[in-house]
C-alpha cells in the first residue's frame, strides 16, 4: 500500500466538501473529509492518507519486502518438517477401540476364528484336503449343498422354504467408442437353498461383472436374458431382498460392530417384524460368525486402527445376513486381500450361512485347493463372458476334474483344481474351444432341465413368500429416525472433528475480539465495528473443510453399499443437517459470548438479545451454506477450491467493503440484495451502531474557516440542517472542525443497512439459512447424485 499510495492524489468531490450545496460554493471556505486534508483544498496526498489512516508509509518498502521473503522460508521450512513428521507417524494402527462401557471378551483361537492356527502351518502349502478334514462335513456331490454334523438352528431355510434363483442367456452390452461391446455371453446357472456358488475365471473373464448384473447393480449398458426368482420375473424389491458384501468393506468408522448390525436390520428387515425380534436375530449373528469379542469394537477405517482385514470382511458378511434376505448372499471376492489362514475362516463361515439355507453366489481370484472343494458350485467363466463350466465340484474335486479329464485335460495329484481349470481354458483359442465343449455337453443340457425343475416348482409358492412391494422396507420416517441416530453416535464419537471444530470457535473467535477490545467511538471505531462482524464470519469458510469432509465421506459410504435398499438419499441429507443443528447452535454461541462484551456492545437487552439471534442465524447458515457447496461438486478437492470463489462474492457484494451506492449499476441492481450478508450485516451493523454516540478524533474532523464576521454554526447551518454530524466548535470563527456523524446508526445508513429494518434483515437472512439454502441442499443433491444415477439406469 505505500508503493501504490506513494504518487496518487485523493480528492473530495463536490458533495464531499463541506460544507456544500446551494450557497457553498467558495472554495476558500470549505474543507474535504478526508484524513489529512488541509482548509479550502479538495486534494489530499495518498502518501498523508495512508499515513494518517493505517500507520503506513514508503520508507521501509524494501525492508517489508525482505521480511516477506524471509517469512516465506520460515513456512516452507515448517510445512516440510510438518509433513516429513506426520509421514512418518502415519500407518501406526492400533487394535481394538472399544466404546465406553463394553464388556470385552477374549479373542478365540479355533480353527474357524480369525485367530486360527490350524497348526501353525500355511493352509496354500498343504496339501489339498477336503473340508472333511478341515473340521468340517464335506459337500454332498448328491445334494450339491452344503451339510454340518451338529443341529440345524431355529433360522435355518430348508429347500422348500429357502428361495431358488436362476438365470437363463444373461448378456451384457456396454457402449465402447460410440459401438457396442459384449461382456457376458448367454450365460446360464442357478442357485439352490444351502448351495455355495463360486465364480472363478481369468482377470478379465467378466466375474464381477456377471455378479453386478445378476444382482441388479448394473446402472449403465444393456442386459439380456430371464432372470426369476421362485420362478418368477424379478421386482423393485429384489435389491433389498438380497445381500450384497461388496470386497471394499464399506462401513461406517465409528460405528460399533453390533451397532452395524443393528442399524442393517432395523432398516432392511420387513416393518412388520417388532424392533427387539431384529436385535435378537443380530445377535444370532453375531454368534453365528463369532463376533463376540469384537462386537463392541469400532469398526475403525483400514490403516488407522479399528478391526483388522479379516474382521472387516467377516463384519461386512454379517451385515448383510442382520438384514435376514429373504432370497440370496452375493458376494464379491471375499477372500481379498486375505492370507490363507483368514481366507480359510471367511469361506468357512460362508457355509455356515449356508447351512442356514441361503444360497449364496460369490466371486473368487485363484483360490487355493482348500478353499475351492469347500464350494458346492462352480460357474468358471472364459475371458468375453463365456461360459466354460458351472455344476458341482464334488468331494475332492471329483466332478470338475472328470469333466475336464474327459476332454483331454488331464490334472495331477498333486495340482490345485483351481489352478489347473483357469490355466487350461486361458489364451483366445483355448477358452473358445472349451466353451464350444460346454454347449454341446451334457453337463448343459442337465443344468437347464434342471432350471427348468427349478422354476416350476418354485412358482407355485412365489406369491405366498413375496416380500412387500417398494424400494425401501421402512417408511421414510423411521429411516430419518435410524440415520439420524447413527449419524449423531458418529459426530460425538468422532474427537478430532468436533476438537477441529470448536478449536476454531474458542481461538481464533477470542483472537479476533480481543484485537477489536473495547473499540473506540470515533469513526475509526464505528470502521472497526463494522470489520469486526466481518472478520468474525470468516469463521465460516474456517469451518468448511470440517463439514464438506463429513459430507463427503457420509455420501460415499451410502454411495458405496447403503442406497440399494436401505435407506433413501432423503434421510441422509435430513439426518445431516439436524446432527448439525445442536453443534452449531453450541459454537455460534460460544462465538457471540467471546465477541459481544469483549468488542464492547451495549448492554441494552433488546440489542443483545437481537444480535444473539443473529448469530444463531448465523450458525445455521454456515452449516447449510457449506453443505450447500458440497452438494454442487463430486470431491472434496474441487469443492475446496471452488468455495474460496463463492465465499469472497460473498464478502464483495454485501455493502460492508464497497457500499450499496459505490457498486456499478450492474451488480447494485442485483447481487447486492442477493448476498446473504446484505441481510446479516445490515441487521447486525444497524442494531450494534444505533446506540453509539459518535466522538471523532482530530484527524475525524473535517476544517475549514468560515468568512469573516461570522461563525462555525451561523455560517454551516444550512449545511447541518440537511446533513448528518456535528460541529465541535460551533461558536468559534475560525478553523471549524466537523465531525460527519452524530451516532453509529448514521454511519450505518452510509451502507444502507437501517435501524427500523433490522427485523426484515433478519428474516431474509433466516430464510437464506433455513429455507433457500437447505431446499437447495435437496435439488441440487436429487439433480447430481440421484437423477444421473436414475437416468443411467433407465
Amino acid at each position: 500500500m505505500g508503493n501504490e499510495f506513494y504518487d496518487i492524489t485523493l480528492s473530495c468531490t463536490d458533495t464531499q466538501m463541506v460544507p456544500s450545496g446551494p450557497g457553498y460554493d467558495t472554495l476558500a471556505y470549505q474543507g474535504c473529509t478526508l484524513p489529512g486534508s488541509v482548509k479550502g483544498s479538495p486534494d489530499v496526498p495518498g502518501s498523508t492518507y495512508l499515513s494518517l489512516t493505517y500507520d503506513m508509509s514508503r520508507t521501509h518498502l524494501w525492508r517489508n519486502f525482505g521480511i516477506i521473503i524471509a517469512m516465506w522460508f520460515i513456512y516452507t521450512v515448517v510445512a516440510a518438517v510438518g509433513l516429513a513428521y506426520t509421514a512418518r507417524e502415519q500407518g501406526g494402527a492400533s487394535g481394538h477401540v472399544f466404546k465406553r462401557g463394553a464388556q470385552t471378551e477374549s479373542m478365540p483361537t479355533t480353527a474357524n476364528s480369525s485367530g486360527m492356527t490350524l497348526g501353525e502351518q500355511d493352509l496354500e502349502k498343504q496339501p489339498s484336503r477336503t473340508a472333511h478334514d478341515l473340521g468340517t462335513d464335506p459337500v454332498s456331490s448328491s445334494s450339491s449343498s452344503t451339510n454340518f454334523d451338529d443341529n440345524v438352528s431355529e433360522h435355518a431355510k430348508t429347500d422348500t422354504s429357502g428361495s431358488s434363483f436362476t438365470f437363463e442367456d444373461v448378456s451384457y452390452f456396454v457402449n465402447v467408442a460410440g459401438a457396442e461391446k459384449q461382456l457376458l455371453q448367454n450365460v446360464t446357472a442357478y442357485a439352490r437353498p444351502g448351495q455355495l456358488t463360486a465364480l472363478m475365471g481369468a482377470s478379465g473373464a467378466g466375474k464381477t461383472t456377471l455378479l453386478d448384473t445378476i444382482s441388479q447393480r448394473k446402472s449403465e449398458g444393456r442386459v439380456e436374458g430371464a432372470m426369476r426368482l421362485n420362478g418368477q420375473p424379478l421386482d423393485a424389491t429384489f435389491g433389498r431382498s438380497c445381500g450384497f458384501a461388496m470386497q471394499q468393506d464399506v462401513h461406517e468408522p465409528f460405528s460399533t460392530v453390533r451397532e452395524a448390525l443393528q442399524f442393517s436390520a432395523e432398516l432392511r428387515q420387513p416393518a412388520n417384524v417388532p424392533y427387539e425380534e431384529k436385535m435378537q436375530y443380530c445377535e444370532y449373528i453375531i454368534a453365528l460368525l463369532e463376533l463376540g469379542p469384537i462386537a463392541d469394537a469400532l469398526i475403525g477405517t483400514p490403516g488407522e486402527g479399528g478391526l483388522g482385514v479379516e474382521e472387516r470382511k467377516r463384519v461386512t458378511i454379517a451385515v448383510e445376513l442382520a438384514a435376514k434376505p429373504p432370497y440370496l448372499l452375493f458376494l464379491d471376492e471375499p477372500t481379498s486381500g486375505l492370507d490363507s489362514q483368514a481366507a480359510y475362516s471367511v469361506v468357512y463361515f460362508l457355509q455356515k450361512i449356508a447351512r442356514e439355507g441361503i444360497p449364496i453366489i460369490c466371486t473368487i481370484h485363484q483360490p487355493s485347493g482348500v478353499l475351492f472343494e469347500m464350494f458346492d458350485h462352480v460357474l468358471l467363466l472364459a475371458p468375453g463372458g463365456r461360459t466354460i463350466y458351472f455344476g458341482e465340484t464334488g468331494k475332492d474335486s471329483a466332478r470338475v476334474v472328470e469333466y475336464f479329464d474327459r476332454y483331454g485335460a488331464h490334472m495331477n495329484a498333486s495340482e490345485n483344481p483351481a489352478e489347473f481349470i483357469i490355466s487350461t481354458v486361458s489364451g483366445a483359442d483355448n477358452s473358445a474351444v472349451w466353451h464350444e465343449n460346454w454347449l454341446q455337453s451334457p453337463e448343459k443340457a442337465k443344468v437347464e432341465q434342471t432350471i427348468q425343475v427349478i422354476n416350476e416348482k418354485t412358482a407355485v409358492r412365489a406369491e405366498s413368500t413375496a416380500a412387500s412391494t417398494g424400494q425401501f422396507a421402512m417408511p421414510l420416517w423411521p429411516q430419518v429416525k435410524a440415520v439420524t441416530k447413527r449419524h449423531w453416535i458418529s459426530v460425538w464419537r468422532d474427537g478430532s472433528y468436533n476438537f477441529s471444530r470448536f478449536f476454531k470457535f474458542l481461538w481464533c473467535e477470542l483472537f479476533i475480539s480481543f484485537t477489536y477490545f473495547m473499540v473506540k467511538t470515533d469513526i475509526q471505531g464505528l470502521q472497526n465495528n463494522v470489520l469486526n462482524l466481518l472478520i468474525i464470519v470468516q469463521i465460516i469458510p474456517a469451518i468448511a473443510p470440517d463439514l464438506q469432509s463429513i459430507w463427503f465421506s457420509k455420501w460415499q459410504i451410502f454411495e458405496g453399499r447403503e442406497r440399494n435398499g436401505i435407506y433413501s438419499w432423503k434421510a441422509l441429507t435430513t439426518a445431516m443437517l439436524t446432527v448439525e443443528v445442536p453443534y452449531m447452535l453450541v459454537g455460534f454461541t460460544m462465538i457471540y459470548f467471546c465477541m459481544y462484551w469483549t468488542v464492547g456492545y451495549t448492554n441494552e437487552t433488546t440489542i443483545a438479545g437481537y444480535e444473539y439471534l443473529q448469530f444463531v442465524t448465523l450458525g445455521l447458515f454456515a452449516m447449510s451454506w457449506n453443505f450447500l457447496l458440497a452438494t454442487m461438486f463430486s470431491n472434496m478437492q474441487t469443492c475446496g477450491l471452488a468455495s474460496a470463489l463463492f465465499w469472497n462474492i460473498l464478502m464483495i457484494f454485501n455493502g460492508t467493503l464497497i457500499p450499496h451506492a459505490s457498486l456499478n449499476t450492474f451488480y447494485r441492481n442485483w447481487l447486492y440484495w442477493l448476498d446473504p450478508f446484505r441481510w446479516f450485516f445490515g441487521g447486525s451493523a444497524a442494531n450494534l451502531l444505533e446506540p453509539v454516540p459518535v466522538n471523532c478524533s482530530a484527524n475525524d474532523l473535517a476544517r475549514f474557516d468560515p468568512p469573516a464576521g461570522q461563525t462555525c454554526a451561523a455560517y454551516a447551518a444550512d449545511y447541518l440542517a440537511r446533513s448528518t454530524g456535528y460541529l465541535v466548535n460551533p461558536d468559534a470563527t475560525s478553523d471549524c472542525g466537523y465531525c460527519p456523524y452524530s451516532t453509529g446508526s448514521e454511519y450505518a445508513a452510509t451502507m444502507d443497512y437501517k435501524y427500523s429494518q433490522r427485523w426484515r434483515d433478519w428474516g431474509i437472512f433466516l430464510v437464506f439459512a433455513l429455507v433457500s439454502n437447505v431446499a437447495l441442499i435437496f435439488a441440487i443433491t436429487w439433480f447430481t447424485r440421484v437423477r444421473g444415477r436414475q437416468t443411467k439406469s433407465a
